[in-house]
């Protein structure tokens, strides 16, 4: 929840309103886009070259980690990033995620897909363990010892063994952004949010004329300008040329 100042025109006073995250609220029962959203002002990461850049820094905390914690928490953080690019999912849907959502009962076969019901919005998200996904899963299991049970978390805190909640997230996201210099604001929505724009930028160069209403319907949003808007996009010159995905999505 939030304040968002709101202008009463019959008695011309300035109010406090109670507004929900979601980057809209209610004024008069019509919806409108709420100015104090994190989803509004937090930025993807835009330079492909830069996603690549956090990769290799996430890799490197593996390699540099002493500590028992220290270890544990980089090879979570790196799978973590790398699945949070690769899926799209906000991070209260991205944390609670379990080993159900990848593997089938044998918990040795990956999944091809299956729909996860979103917190917020109650919509169904449909989870594809593409290859990227399935690399780093793999990895990490390997890495860490973990042998995953099909209902338990996938990613845990190192004390509690339970799952994770937004901080862990938000921490790893201000790392990135201190020590790669990254422009712009970032949090935990950044890894959605990048996932969005990054497939947005695919489809544009790929000459797709459906590009924006296939995001839209990716991020269950209720018209394009609310896409638009989520990306940072306001016309069409704001579009720059980008790579196509391929490697740089993987670890």
């Amino acid at each position: 929840m939030a304040l968002a100042v709101v202008k009463n025109e019959k008695q011309d006073v300035i109010q406090l309103k109670v507004v929900n995250g979601t980057g809209w609220f209610t004024k008069n029962g019509l919806w409108i886009p709420n100015p104090q959203s994190e989803e509004r002002w937090v930025d993807p990461i835009r330079d492909k070259a830069d996603v690549k850049r956090c990769i290799e820094y996430l890799k490197l905390k593996v390699q540099m980690a002493y500590k028992k914690n220290e270890k544990f928490t980089s090879k979570r953080n790196l799978m973590l990033f790398v699945i949070g690019i690769n899926i799209g999912l906000r991070v209260s849907d991205l944390s609670v995620l379990k080993w159900s959502n990848f593997f089938e009962k044998d918990m040795e076969t990956f999944i091809d897909a299956r729909n996860k019901k979103e917190k917020k919005t109650g919509k169904k998200k449909l989870v594809i363990p593409n290859e990227s996904i399935q690399n780093v899963i793999t990895w990490y299991l390997s890495e860490t010892g973990i042998r995953p049970e099909y209902n338990a978390p996938v990613f845990i805190s190192y004390n509690t063994g339970k799952a994770i909640g937004r901080d862990p997230v938000e921490n790893m996201m201000k790392d990135l952004q201190y020590h790669l210099k990254l422009k712009g604001s970032y949090n935990t929505h950044s890894l959605r949010k990048t996932n969005a724009y990054q497939k947005y930028m695919m489809l544009v160069e790929a000459g797709d004329p459906l590009a924006l209403p296939k995001i839209q319907h990716s991020l269950n949003h209720r018209n394009t300008s609310e896409t638009l808007r989520y990306l940072g996009l306001t016309r069409d010159g704001d579009i720059k040329d980008q790579f196509a995905l391929d490697d740089w999505w993987d670890m």
